[in-house]
């Protein structure tokens, strides 16, 4: 009796069992509180725990990654910028739910339902301009492409932030990704080195590219789009900083536009049109930096702002080529 009162914290109280039966029957009744009571309060945890399912997830994750960075003995500065990247991609994208794995096990109309839902959704989040889509609501990667496609690349976009001076690339560098720029300035130095843009980093002599050209990019625009070829420029042909206090970008991998092809092949097409005509306009003059300085507000035909980059460099070309 005296173990059992003890250990089920219910006290003594002024009122005394005296005979063997009423201590049998107060074991009893103090069993059954402390059953009850586990039993409310563990459904209660488990509440709490399922309203905050994501940010427990998280943090288990983040643990797993604290626990990696520990064990290759990294320092300070490079575990931050990890731990940094992470929280921002997986907070602010569908990664963390698998998103892109649990809508492949969903049937194709409620697919398209969900993309083009994500789609408006977005565009009613948005307060001022839409990185997304320009004024007038213009789509930024093509007019063409449509809600449901636009809301598939919304699923594989990763959003990340970058402070001051942060350079996301250098010239050389292996490049499998695109940049699409929510907010904040990159500024893009090409060196006067030669490339060989079919793939490879020239070997012997190099082509002259002339002085360095630098180019700002500006919120909506797309850049490094040539590196998601592989057959048109698979190294980078210059480096990227961030030159405004910070810089928040959305990042399209190859493997990303590669498996959007699957579904609308004119998405990869679009890129490659532009990829193909920064690759000449390369071999030409290098980069045009009024071309590419041009913001997106400046839209007389209310085409998609890859749209204008593409129509913009085809008329340059055109232009050289007359002269």
């Amino acid at each position: 009796y005296w173990a059992i009162i003890t250990i089920s914290t219910m006290g003594y109280g002024d009122v005394l069992p005296v005979t063997t039966t009423e201590r049998v029957f107060s074991i009893g009744v103090a069993l059954i509180g402390a059953v009850v009571f586990s039993y409310s309060m563990g459904n209660i945890t488990s509440l709490i725990s399922q309203t905050a399912g994501a940010d427990v997830k998280f943090d288990e994750k983040l643990r797993f990654v604290e626990e990696w960075l520990d064990f290759r003995q990294l320092p300070p500065k490079i575990k931050r910028h990890v731990k940094g990247f992470l929280h921002q991609g997986w907070k602010r994208s569908g990664a963390l739910f698998e998103e892109r794995r649990l809508m492949a096990e969903l049937p194709r109309d409620t697919r398209s339902q969900i993309r083009k839902q994500i789609f408006k959704l977005r565009q009613s989040m948005m307060i001022t301009e839409n990185p997304l889509m320009g004024i007038d609501q213009t789509y930024i990667f093509s007019s063409h492409f449509g809600e449901e496609c636009m809301g598939d690349i919304l699923t594989r976009l990763l959003p990340v932030t970058f402070e001051k001076g942060y350079e996301l690339y250098k010239f050389g560098d292996y490049g499998e990704e695109a940049f699409l720029i929510e907010s904040g300035e990159i500024e893009i130095t090409t060196a006067p080195m030669k490339v060989q843009h079919r793939g490879f980093i020239a070997a012997g002599q190099p082509e002259a590219l002339g002085v360095d050209v630098k180019v700002t990019y500006q919120k909506g625009q797309v850049f490094g789009v040539m590196s998601l070829f592989s057959d048109i420029c698979m190294y980078r042909i210059g480096s990227a900083k961030v030159v405004t206090d910070h810089a928040e970008l959305l990042i399209l991998t190859k493997q990303d536009l590669e498996e959007l092809g699957h579904e609308y092949p004119f998405v990869p097409a679009k890129f490659r049109e532009l990829a193909t005509l920064a690759e000449i306009d390369m071999k030409n003059k290098g980069l045009d930096t009024k071309l590419r300085q041009m913001k997106s507000g400046d839209n007389p035909f209310g085409m998609g702002e890859l749209d204008l980059q593409i129509t913009k460099l085809r008329n340059e070309l055109r232009s050289k080529k007359k002269e």
